[in-house]
């Protein structure tokens, strides 16, 4: 009888080898975090600062949009 030819890594049903397992995925997180390029503290305070501007601006656009609305309808109502 003929031995079945599997491609490497494949199972003999079609589906892929289980590779390791919670431990292995663990190890490679750590391995993938190591290569992460952290950003220094001051390019961190930098982008800290941009993103609270921004945010300070958004909110101060969406109340005057919010407050200007509802003085338009007001106003159309007759109230």
């Amino acid at each position: 009888m003929a031995k079945k030819i599997v491609p490497k890594g494949k199972a003999a049903a079609g589906k892929p080898k289980k590779k390791g397992g919670v431990i292995q995925y663990f190890k490679e997180v750590v391995a993938e975090t190591k290569k992460v390029t952290w950003p220094s503290r001051k390019e961190l305070t930098a982008y800290t600062t941009a993103v609270l501007v921004l945010v300070v601006i958004m909110t101060a656009l969406v109340y005057v949009v919010d407050t200007g609305m509802a003085w338009l309808f007001q106003l159309v109502q007759g109230i």
